[in-house]
């Protein structure tokens, strides 16, 4: 699709591909985003189950083996949040771009 099918005024082509292409890449952020809070969800489940576990007296396994379980665990989750918040970066900084490429569009005058 190309410029004249997508906007009734003549714009520079290139740019209304960037825009295109950082509205795309807006929507990828925001379904990563969804990803990791579902991923984020299910770790502290698990991390949940484990402390449950451990605190359990009646436990019958390794609790060395259960704290290495625990600390991966952890460790996941805040490479996780690490993550997510690279992900909010990314989102607000393709909503900015967006938006201001909406207000240039908009601003362009009609031929």
């Amino acid at each position: 699709m190309r410029q004249g099918e997508l906007f009734p005024m003549l714009l520079d082509q290139k740019q209304i591909d960037n825009y295109i292409w950082f509205q795309k890449m807006l929507a990828i952020f925001k379904n990563k985003k969804k990803k990791f809070l579902s991923s984020n969800a299910n770790f502290k489940n698990t991390l949940n189950i484990y402390m449950d576990w451990y605190d359990d007296d009646g436990f019958e396994y390794s609790k060395l083996s259960l704290l290495r379980q625990i600390h991966q665990v952890k460790k996941s989750l805040k490479k996780n949040k690490e993550t997510l918040q690279r992900i909010e970066d990314g989102i607000e900084q393709c909503d900015n771009v967006v938006n201001s490429y909406g207000i240039f569009i908009v601003s362009k005058k009609l031929i």
